[in-house]
């Protein structure tokens, strides 16, 4: 919509996983405007999501509008509201501007450690992931299939490399069983992972499909490379 621009985040339920091509063409679009995104989770406490909320510009939201009156936020809309509404757009380029420095997309720290922060990342950033995923000989190619949840950003590095991005929504994060088996039926070459979630996986029960496994968001245990 002509409200999102630069610096106006966009909330979005991490549910909507389970529709993952709307909602990546979704998340494309607000960065087209210049926007940014952040995921909001149903299941995290209304009181912390708030909180990460209250520190951000101008705030609207996708998904479920009940979330949206637990955490405040007048401005909502659902995804299928969008998706009907995207029949009568303008089938012309707008005019948008995309600022290097402005909010392209935000992570919300766990908190464990005290009061949870928003890491935020440029649309610099963003761009700057684009351009590592096509240029990196380590990074997924064409003809790649790499494994990634429809919000975080490795999902849309190995698009712009060329590769098929898998969503798996329904996959739950911490069951090893499931996972390897999401790997083996989809013929995955290449992970996105933490390397917590790496450690609980028996590395011989990764298919031999893998090549390739990126680590990210928290220090790698040298025991966990040298594995």
């Amino acid at each position: 919509g002509g409200m999102v621009g630069p610096d106006h985040v966009v909330a979005i339920d991490v549910s909507l996983a389970a529709r993952p091509v709307e909602l990546t063409l979704h998340i494309f679009a607000v960065w087209t405007a210049g926007g940014g995104v952040i995921g909001l989770d149903p299941r995290s406490p209304p009181a912390r999501q708030r909180l990460i909320l209250s520190n951000l510009p101008a705030v609207s939201h996708v998904g479920d509008p009940a979330i949206a009156a637990a955490l405040s936020l007048d401005a909502t809309v659902t995804l299928d509201a969008l998706w009907a509404a995207a029949d009568a757009a303008p089938t012309s380029r707008p005019h948008n501007v995309v600022l290097p420095d402005a909010i392209g997309t935000i992570l919300a720290t766990s908190g464990s450690t005290g009061t949870p922060n928003a890491v935020i990342g440029s649309h610099a950033f963003i761009h700057g992931r684009q351009i590592a995923g096509s240029t990196d000989p380590l990074s997924p190619g064409e003809g790649d299939r790499v494994s990634s949840e429809p919000l975080v950003l490795s999902m849309f590095a190995a698009l712009g490399a060329g590769a098929v991005a898998v969503a798996d929504a329904a996959r739950p994060l911490w069951d090893a069983e499931a996972y390897v088996r999401f790997l083996t039926d989809n013929g995955i070459t290449a992970l996105a992972l933490s390397p917590s979630h790496l450690a609980g996986l028996d590395p011989d029960a990764i298919p031999s499909s893998v090549r390739r496994i990126g680590l990210g968001g928290e220090a790698v245990p040298p025991r966990l490379v040298a594995r």
